[in-house]
């Protein structure tokens, strides 16, 4: 008998004897298992919540605990298990920015741990997202748009119904974009939510009419000349900014045409003569303010010997 004072296995001889003599020897195989040890935690010192989400953290050491034990109480809502060093559950009161501490320890059959100290920190929840931003846009019927939603306290998706025919919304990060096709006042329901929740304001689009066109002869002047029987230089009527969809020409020189949809001038003249002539461009709109241009056909003499 005795205390080991050696982890090992020991392989011993032995034999037995009497008054007859000494039989034949054995081997003992003695194994001496090492000490338990005390656990040491090893998890992280520190831990933070919120109030109204689920929490759970788990309690380690090494080697491995079989019981935990804890002194002092925990922040309203959680609880703790004594056997796995698990802390779980949804905080109800919120440290004010400050550590709650708690003493604890972890133990197995080596003995137990150096107390240590968790530090808990449970901050309050965030608020529901305050939509921000202009809440009156104006806007024009084939004109470009685009506008991103914010909102505070990070939202995680919006919602936008009622926005004028043209335009599309991306619900993941907020831009309104597209080109309106209908004039009018439009109101738009728009929503952005978290996890705490979902604010929902009005916003008006007022989208106006695409402008009447208003036309101009595009690198010339608003006179022009040619001589009969000969080409005439092809002239573009180019719009000002009402995005004309056809064009009006009426007193053209006999021998020129314009073509409505491509806006040029061309052909050959066959009178002479000066000509005052009506320009004009047209789109949903109707039509715009009229342009007047003078076209002087020069007659094509012939000089002789």
């Amino acid at each position: 008998m005795g205390v080991p004072t050696l982890w090992g296995t020991y392989k011993v001889a032995i034999s037995a004897s009497n008054s007859v003599g000494t039989g034949p020897e054995g081997t003992l195989v003695i194994t001496v298992a090492p000490h338990p040890q005390a656990p040491v935690i090893s998890s992280a010192p520190s831990v933070a919540g919120r109030v109204g989400e689920s929490l759970l953290y788990n309690l380690d050491a090494s080697p491995v605990a079989t019981a935990w034990s804890m002194r002092g109480p925990l922040p309203a809502g959680l609880g703790f298990d004594t056997s796995s060093g698990k802390i779980s559950g949804i905080p109800t009161t919120a440290t004010d920015g400050a550590d709650f501490i708690i003493a604890l320890a972890a133990h197995n059959n080596g003995g137990s741990s150096r107390p240590g100290v968790l530090s808990l920190r449970i901050g309050t929840p965030p608020a529901a997202p305050e939509i921000t931003g202009w809440f009156h846009h104006n806007l024009r019927v084939g004109n470009p748009f685009s506008y991103q939603l914010r909102a505070s306290a990070s939202p995680t998706s919006f919602v936008a119904t009622g926005l004028p025919p043209g335009l599309s919304f991306d619900p993941v990060t907020g831009w309104i974009t597209g080109t309106p096709t209908q004039a009018g006042d439009f109101t738009a329901s728009v929503r952005a939510r978290n996890i705490r929740g979902m604010t929902t304001v009005r916003w008006k689009f007022s989208v106006l009419p695409r402008p009447s066109p208003d036309i101009y002869f595009f690198g010339t002047t608003q006179a022009f000349s040619g001589r009969v029987g000969e080409a005439f230089p092809r002239s573009t009527v180019k719009d000002y900014e009402g995005k004309a969809t056809s064009f009006i020409a009426r007193g053209l020189p006999p021998g020129l045409s314009l073509d409505p949809a491509a806006a040029v001038i061309s052909g050959t003249p066959t009178a002479s003569g000066t000509y005052k002539v009506f320009l004009n461009g047209v789109n949903e709109n109707g039509p715009g303010w009229p342009l007047w241009v003078v076209f002087s056909i020069d007659p094509n003499v012939t000089f002789g010997p």
